[in-house]
């Protein structure tokens, strides 16, 4: 089912929107220009190939821009780790909280089991990812992730992790979703729907940010 990607420790964020780019994109404020995708590609390509100095170039060129445009960046680079920002829309209603599957999935297909509902354009970024993930995993080194979820309702934002999304399956189901997902031709998801917590949900659709960080060291 397209791609694996090991993925070993796990969370989620959403906050932001997508940009609009064909009947299937979302209307969103933030757009990435060819310079953010140069530096993400530079960013994906310094990971693949294990190497510690060109990330430190990445993050000496990200620290170079003004704070308004690294505001609006799909990619940070850290001490520990970098980190992936996926834009796009929690679906709300048209989400059922005991079929959640899809962490990121395209919008309009998979929004009943998909907690973010991404456009074209960022789903192609995922994959993107999900292609240097399998490179390590085919080496047998996959790399841990980290992978946050985040809104904002009423002027107040919240942050959850997929441990807080999974709180109601027992220990032993959460370790199974876990190990299965992966990023494939749908997104960030796999074969097994499990319980999603409505309490660590929005209550409304709301625009979100997804956000993966690939830890290093690992």
């Amino acid at each position: 089912m397209g791609r694996a990607c090991g993925l070993l420790a796990l969370g989620l964020l959403l906050t932001g929107a997508v940009v609009a780019q064909d009947p299937k994109e979302l209307p969103g404020k933030a757009k990435s220009g060819p310079a953010d995708a140069t530096l993400e590609e530079r960013a994906l390509q310094a990971l693949r190939d294990d190497d510690a100095d060109a990330l430190k170039a990445v993050a000496k060129d990200l620290a170079g821009l003004d704070a308004e445009k690294r505001r609006e960046l799909p990619v940070r680079v850290r001490a520990d780790g970098v980190e992936f920002r996926f834009q796009g829309t929690f679906p709300a209603k048209d989400f059922s909280p005991e079929m959640f599957e899809y962490v990121i999935a395209r919008a309009g297909e998979k929004d009943y089991e998909a907690t973010l509902a991404v456009g074209k354009a960022e789903l192609a970024r995922l994959q993107r990812l999900g292609r240097v993930l399998d490179h390590f995993k085919g080496k047998g080194k996959a790399k841990a992730l980290e992978i946050k979820l985040a809104w904002a309702e009423k002027d107040k934002a919240r942050v959850e992790d997929l441990g807080d999304l999974l709180r109601l399956e027992s220990a032993d189901k959460r370790g199974e979703f876990l190990k299965q997902l992966e990023i494939n031709e749908y997104g960030l998801g796999g074969t097994l729907n499990v319980k999603a917590d409505p309490e660590a949900l929005p209550r409304e659709r709301v625009p979100a940010t997804v956000r993966i960080t690939v830890r290093l060291g690992h």
